[in-house]
């Protein structure tokens, strides 16, 4: 039986599907303060991809303000499934940092973060960085910037969160026929 709630939810649904782009890649970040053993701000930035289909020829390039970054060194893991590299920021230019990933197979492994070292020259932490997903013939497909990954313990609150409410309605009926028999007494 449709509702008239029923049918607008599922206008609601079809619309944000279809408003969505096709093929939206998401790419998350997790900054790292790193051990500073030559008195410099070097910090540790981890890249996950979300819900990508890369395929042979695409790639990504993160960009690095040559404002807020120096010093970039790759530390990724990669496995046979990319080709990655790391230009310097230059200030004269002024020219980005880049960290550019070609997939070298049809749908690489996206399993482990990219990963990439440098020296923070900005105020604060690091924050999102701009990011370029290009094709087999390097134009640009998307372009936009990174999400945080979400906190583990923001995670965790919502679920003790949910968990509790979810324990409170269920004790609450008990509670009131308890009350319900005290009173009949």
């Amino acid at each position: 039986m449709k509702t008239p709630g029923t049918t607008a939810l599922r206008g609601l649904v079809v619309a944000l599907a279809l408003a969505a782009p096709a093929g939206a890649l998401t790419i998350r970040h997790q900054h790292t303060d790193i051990a500073d053993a030559s008195g410099q701000d070097r910090w540790r930035s981890e890249f996950y991809f979300e819900d990508s289909m890369i395929g042979i020829g695409q790639g990504f390039t993160l960009l690095f303000d040559p404002a807020s970054h120096a010093a970039l060194t790759d530390v990724s893991i990669a496995g046979p499934d990319w080709d990655l590299i790391v230009l310097q920021p230059d200030t004269l230019l002024p020219a980005s940092g880049v960290f550019d990933g070609l997939a070298l197979a049809d749908m690489p492994d996206l399993s482990g973060p990219f990963q990439i070292e440098f020296t923070w020259l900005g105020a604060g932490t690091p924050g999102a960085m701009p990011f370029v997903y290009y094709d087999i013939d390097f134009q640009a497909l998307e372009a936009g910037e990174t999400v945080p990954v979400p906190e583990p313990g923001t995670s965790m609150l919502v679920a003790l969160g949910l968990v509790c409410i979810g324990g409170s309605r269920r004790r609450s009926p008990r509670k009131l026929r308890r009350e319900a028999r005290g009173l009949e007494r």
